[in-house]
């Protein structure tokens, strides 16, 4: 199960949501396919999948993610490179390649190129942030082998140039997912993740500033291989603020889905890290205990989001939310469109 979601950059009023899919009348046939879903209460277009045959061996589960760079909407996930004759998953298992998955379809990096780290025993959860110019992505990635030994951080860039790669050592949990976002005030791309001493707390990182910090526990107190969905509102044209930060995860005491705002400084004033995180709180009251699901925000207009995700039942849940709301007006679960 994998999903990843944007606005449409053609037509602004809906989301592609990307996910993994067996098309009907088909067995093990797994191909990535698109839903065009409505914002803001508009009607879903009709989804069909005529896809019969796979066409790349896609490793599922395993998350998706989307940047924007090159003048067009990327997808990205993870393909099966069976590199001996593949007789036993556990003697010889598959690595998994880093591949942009649409428009095109392509490794992101030379499978033999000097200091390549697009192949490898990658865990399944991948995270993709892109500078607002739309000139340049951050794919993330999280390689390991087993829960005995904390998850190295595997970083690419992509722009016009040659890919750039770097493994870094972060001790990050085996089961966590991934999270990244470029920051407005720097420009930095960060990203989060689950510690493997403490699996409740976030701890963030920077590459190239090799700054790190923890989301507070009191304000945030993740729950084990939650999702890490991040996301900033839009601004009008007349405001001269940065846009708020918004964290999506799952509360390990309620195992609901929550949401926390960080706030960046204005600058007449030093704040630190800890305190830009606000208290994170309910959205929507189901629960979701079951592992490996991805919540996937998309911003349609100031103060206003949609959050795609799969429940406990596999069932495709788009909600409602409206950023500005409190705890005592939770996200809106949007009704079925029978289209």
């Amino acid at each position: 199960m994998s999903l990843a979601a944007a606005q449409n950059p053609i037509n602004p009023t809906e989301a592609l949501c990307f996910i993994y899919n067996n098309a009907k009348g088909t067995s093990g046939v797994t191909n990535l396919a698109v839903m065009r879903k409505g914002l803001g209460n508009r009607p879903d277009p009709p989804f069909r999948d005529y896809n019969y045959e796979s066409t790349l061996p896609l490793s599922d589960p395993a998350g998706l993610d989307i940047a924007y760079y090159a003048g067009a909407p990327r997808v990205f996930g993870f393909v099966d490179y069976q590199t001996g004759d593949g007789s036993s998953k556990e003697t010889d298992p598959p690595e998994r390649v880093i591949y942009q998955l649409s428009p095109t379809v392509t490794p992101i990096d030379g499978l033999q190129a000097s200091g390549s780290l697009v192949k490898g025993f990658f865990t399944g959860v991948i995270a993709a942030a892109y500078t607002q110019d739309g000139e340049t992505a951050y794919i993330f990635a999280l390689t390991g082998t087993s829960n005995d030994s904390p998850a190295k951080l595997v970083f690419y860039t992509l722009s016009t140039g040659d890919p750039y790669a770097s493994e870094i050592e972060i001790k990050a949990d085996y089961e966590s997912q991934l999270g990244a976002v470029v920051m407005r005030d720097t420009s930095e791309p960060r990203h989060f993740f689950q510690l493997q001493d403490d699996k409740n707390v976030i701890q963030w990182g920077e590459v190239e500033t090799k700054k790190v910090g923890t989301i507070p526990k009191s304000k945030v107190k993740i729950s084990e291989n939650s999702p890490i969905a991040l996301i900033h509102d839009r601004t009008s044209d007349s405001d001269e603020e940065l846009p708020n930060l918004f964290l999506y995860y799952v509360d390990k005491d309620s195992n609901r889905i929550y949401r926390a705002k960080y706030t960046y400084s204005s600058g007449e004033e030093d704040v630190s890290e800890d305190d830009r995180w606000e208290t994170g709180i309910e959205r929507y009251r189901e629960p979701l205990r079951a592992g490996w699901r991805w919540i996937r925000p998309v911003v349609y207009e100031p103060g206003k989001a949609t959050l795609f995700y799969y429940n406990e039942q596999n069932e495709f849940n788009p909600l409602d939310d409206d950023l500005n709301a409190g705890s005592k007006n939770p996200a809106r679960k949007v009704p079925k469109d029978d289209a």
